[in-house]
């Protein structure tokens, strides 16, 4: 009679005959293998809204830094600033953080339960 083998202890068998070349180059293949997401028709606009915003972002920082090392604030207004930017980096990761954490739950933008 055939004797039937679980499919995981099957696949368990067949990872260990390989050798650990064959194993490195079917991984390689695997990802090598994979096709470039197609180019939609607004690519060319989010490269240029996204460089538009990196650009805004470095442009603020330097601007930022001549300021203050112009001005001479002192030390409150500094600390002000300081403080202001530590809790808008604190918002910032939250929302990183727990945005794709509602989407995971089934809920939208909102925070309404998808139906």
């Amino acid at each position: 009679t055939h004797v039937r083998t679980h499919p995981a202890r099957l696949h368990a068998r067949t990872q260990s005959a390989i050798s650990e070349k064959q194993r490195r180059c079917l991984i390689h293949t695997r990802i090598t293998s994979r096709k470039p997401a197609p180019m939609t028709d607004n690519s060319f606009e989010r490269f240029l809204e996204a460089t538009f915003i990196g650009f805004l972002s470095a442009v603020s920082l330097m601007l930022g830094s001549w300021l203050g090392l112009t001005f001479k604030p002192t030390r409150k207004v500094a600390g002000i600033f300081a403080a202001f930017g530590g809790g808008a980096l604190i918002a910032a990761s939250t929302v990183e953080l727990i945005a794709p954490v509602a989407e995971r739950a089934g809920h939208d933008e909102h925070g309404s339960p998808h139906r």
